[in-house]
């Protein structure tokens, strides 16, 4: 690979003190950007794949069909100790719908086999409820045209830290780099609202609602979000030979019905109920209506059991970490060996295994 000369565009554009775009970054400048990237994407838009998975190998061509190893899978593994993979090797999705209720199973598979995945019974009852929502939301969220094919490419992890510029005061994209995550997949997922266009992803904290509130971000966000579907609509009809505008209706179609907000759910891992896209998405079926669904999963004999087991987890976790801590706070003493504290957790941690 090449080397680019230039400066990562998240450096430039970003806020020293959070994760988000800053505010003294003028239209001007967040238009020229969006473009730039629209163009890039109605690029990547006529790629078709058959099938959902993995990428065929560039030198072999060999196709390798088995389920895409995501970003958020990796994590789950990697941060939860939960290996929500199945066999990669079969069962792989077909459709869109399929799929996505394959990557729900997945944050299922964090919340009940994780040991800390809930705070208390109230937040197990709540995620509990919530998944069973989403779940059933996937059908009508899934965009009948797209549902068995084409199949697009999906990078679960690119956003504008992956963009490298000319400088700091030029805008002009010079490369991309480090695109990791790649597979074939949905493409209503590629076509969607990017959650790129405050720089920092929604499901992270500075987005949670507090008290029913929305956070600050939320006008700023559907304000660069319209800038981005006028651009998008601008290049496409200027790039397509027919004028046609696929991308943007498909982008359009996410925001008109709700399902940008699962897109986001669905590329995030540790599914939290009290995030941006979450509570967008509440807001946008009807909170009323949600709500009784809230309950009406909430109150059955099967969730009293899984918050039950739940806590019993939630005990056995910290039971173990105060007793890890503790062998830590030996071993900084110096009365204990690195040896013997790796010993001994490993102990511990096979008899609760």
């Amino acid at each position: 690979m090449d080397f680019i000369n230039g400066v990562c565009l998240n450096n430039v554009l970003g806020d020293c003190d959070s994760r988000l775009l800053k505010e003294e970054i003028s239209e001007i400048d967040v238009e020229y950007v969006y473009r730039q990237m629209a163009q890039f994407m109605l690029q990547l838009f006529p790629i078709d794949f058959d099938h959902i998975g993995s990428l065929p190998t560039r030198k072999t061509k060999f196709a390798a069909l088995s389920r895409p190893l995501t970003c958020p899978l990796h994590e789950i593994l990697r941060v939860g100790g939960v290996n929500a993979f199945g066999d990669r090797a079969h069962g792989l999705q077909s459709t869109t719908r399929q799929y996505f209720e394959y990557v729900n199973n997945q944050d299922w598979q964090q919340l009940l086999l994780q040991p800390n995945s809930i705070a208390g019974p109230r937040n197990a009852r709540s995620r509990y409820a919530a998944l069973n929502i989403l779940k059933s939301l996937i059908p009508e969220l899934t965009n009948a045209t797209y549902d068995r094919r084409p199949f697009k490419l999906i990078c679960d992890d690119f956003g504008m830290a992956n963009v490298i510029v000319r400088g700091t005061d030029d805008l002009t994209i010079a490369g991309m780099v480090d695109i990791e995550w790649v597979y074939a997949g949905p493409a209503q997922l590629f076509g969607s609202a990017p959650w790129w266009l405050l720089l920092d992803r929604p499901v992270n904290d500075e987005w949670d609602f507090e008290d029913g509130e929305a956070p600050k971000t939320t006008d700023r966000y559907f304000e660069c979000f319209e800038i981005f579907i006028r651009v998008l609509e601008e290049e496409e009809t200027r790039m397509t030979e027919d004028g046609r505008r696929e991308l943007t209706e498909l982008v359009k179609w996410s925001r008109d019905t709700g399902a940008m907000w699962l897109h986001m759910l669905l590329s995030s891992s540790f599914f939290d109920n009290l995030t941006f896209p979450y509570m967008q998405l509440r807001k946008h079926k009807d909170a009323q209506w949600w709500d009784e669904r809230m309950k009406d999963h909430g109150n059955t004999e099967e969730v009293e059991k899984f918050v039950a087991d739940k806590l019993k987890d939630l005990a056995a976790y910290y039971e173990i970490k105060d007793k890890v801590e503790h062998y830590k706070v030996i071993m900084g003493n110096e009365e204990m060996s690195a040896e013997d504290f790796i010993s001994s957790v490993s102990s511990i941690l096979g008899s609760n295994g």
